[in-house]
């Protein structure tokens, strides 16, 4: 620019020259945005999609939205590459023609802002990688938890057979033998019926009395089949499970889980206890067993009191049937086996399927979507913030080339140059992330009700996290800092 200056343009030609640079490299940008933004929003709209809840989403840009952001990218190029160019223009080119005055254009206060900017990218970069390291180990958490039953190799399948119409005596009949013939398919380890599948966010309260004990007690039933805790793999601690001696007309068996058992029995000696449906007291449950609690609703619930009764003691119509059937058969081989089985039973029946696991999943889409988005946006705040530090010391050392040079020659050896560079980049990562701690501090309650197994300022997350921004920031730093000692002082003083 100083060139320029000499031979005659004028400072309205410079300013205009790096304004045209500015708004093609904010073309160029901006271009590439609209790209990867149309990239991108497919693939969110996909990853909210679920087998039973697609989304479909209008993707065509919204011009209001599309100019928006490119008046926006355009403004930062020009504010960003306006006011340098303005302050070099200002200088005097006889000064800045001089070699030693290689730093003219960029006073102390300039520098201080750039020092500033990068400060700022490493304490916000602090902040988001912080959250995403928080909702990735929450998610993590979340999906291996124990929730009292193993999620993997099950396979939900819905029978609907209202359409053969049959008659209320025979429907208990038909569910057993359609069980029957499953639980026989080569490769099927267990089959069991369940009236609410776990996880899938519907349920059956009731209340009950406890005889000499609390009234009117809200509790959760489901009502499944004998051997579905031996699907599920929910232990059975004490008792029995259902068996085909529990008939429509034999005593009301009941099987409850360990929080029923400490609410209403203090955790102990409650085989053969009764209690009576609120409604109706006549009716009268005795418990035959008890099982290790398990999630019902959600996984990040506490586990809640639950009573499990059994098909064989059902009375009323059924027009469907829920099976969960364990195997270690691939998927496509043993929904086709199940096709075929029920099939020989009655071609108009109507079958769905579902992974259990994948059920599960999908009631997790929230903690993934957080744990995704949060990690993406983390890892390119610190990648931003390598690069405003890589920038900002390699600025450093080409103004401070001169003195490096004479450093060098008064006997200052590599590993000093080294060692001098990178501590002014340590200091820089230091401050930005004493500021990024205190903000991480400040900011941590928002996040709270959004995880699990962790508190917002988890020491063991904000080690990491200032560990990760301390090792990117000293990587980026090391290769200018390596330049810098590599340079040849007599160059230095040449230019001197």
């Amino acid at each position: 620019m100083a060139l320029r200056l000499t031979l005659g343009a004028s400072r309205n030609r410079l300013v205009r020259q790096v304004l045209v640079e500015s708004l093609l490299l904010a073309v160029l940008g901006t271009t590439s945005g609209v790209a990867l933004a149309q990239i991108l929003s497919r693939a969110l709209v996909a990853f909210l999609s679920s087998q039973d809840q697609p989304i479909f989403v209008e993707l065509t840009p919204d011009w209001r939205v599309l100019g928006f952001a490119v008046g926006l990218a355009i403004l930062t190029c020009i504010l960003f590459g306006l006011t340098p160019a303005i302050q070099s223009s200002r200088t005097e080119p006889g000064i800045a023609m001089k070699a030693s005055a290689r730093g003219a254009t960029a006073g102390g206060g300039q520098f201080l802002v750039r020092r500033a900017l990068v400060v700022s990218q490493v304490a916000l970069s602090l902040v988001l990688l912080m959250a995403a390291l928080l909702f990735v180990r929450s998610f993590q958490n979340i999906i291996t938890l124990n929730a009292g039953f193993q999620q993997d190799q099950i396979l939900i399948a819905d029978f609907e057979f209202s359409s053969l119409k049959l008659p209320p005596v025979s429907q208990m009949a038909f569910k057993h033998e359609l069980l029957s013939r499953v639980q026989a398919i080569p490769g099927v380890n267990s089959a069991a019926e369940v009236l609410m599948v776990p996880m899938s966010h519907s349920g059956w309260d009731d209340n009950i009395d406890i005889p000499d004990g609390p009234q009117r007690q809200d509790v959760t039933f489901n009502r499944v089949s004998p051997g579905y805790f031996q699907t599920m793999e929910t232990p059975l601690l004490v008792g029995r499970d259902f068996n085909q001696t529990d008939t429509p007309t034999s005593p009301r068996t009941a099987i409850v889980n360990e929080a029923f058992a400490r609410k209403f029995y203090g955790g102990v000696d409650l085989i053969g206890k009764v209690f009576h449906d609120s409604g109706m007291p006549s009716k009268t449950y005795r418990v035959v067993g008890m099982v290790k609690d398990s999630k019902f609703y959600d996984l990040r619930e506490e586990p809640v009191p639950t009573v499990y009764v059994s098909f064989t003691q059902a009375n009323g119509p059924e027009q469907h049937s829920t099976l969960m059937i364990r195997s270690d058969e691939p998927l496509l081989p043993l929904v086709s086996s199940i096709n075929h089985t029920a099939n020989e039973v009655n071609r108009s029946m109507v079958l769905n399927f579902t992974a259990f696991k994948t059920q599960i999943r999908e009631g997790l889409l929230r903690e993934s979507l957080m744990a995704t988005l949060s990690g993406f946006f983390g890892v390119l705040a610190t990648l931003l913030a390598v690069i405003g530090l890589y920038g900002i010391i390699s600025y450093m050392v080409l103004e401070r080339r001169n003195e490096i040079g004479v450093r060098m020659a008064l006997g200052a050896n590599r590993n000093n140059i080294l060692r001098m560079v990178l501590l002014d980049a340590a200091i820089l990562v230091g401050i930005g992330l004493v500021l990024g701690t205190v903000l991480t501090m400040a900011a941590g309650t928002a996040a709270a009700s959004m995880l699990y197994g962790l508190k917002p300022r988890d020491p063991i997350t904000l080690v990491a996290a200032i560990a990760g921004i301390i090792v990117v920031g000293l990587a980026a730093s090391f290769f200018p800092a390596q330049r810098a000692a590599n340079i040849h002082p007599m160059a230095a003083l040449r230019e001197e």
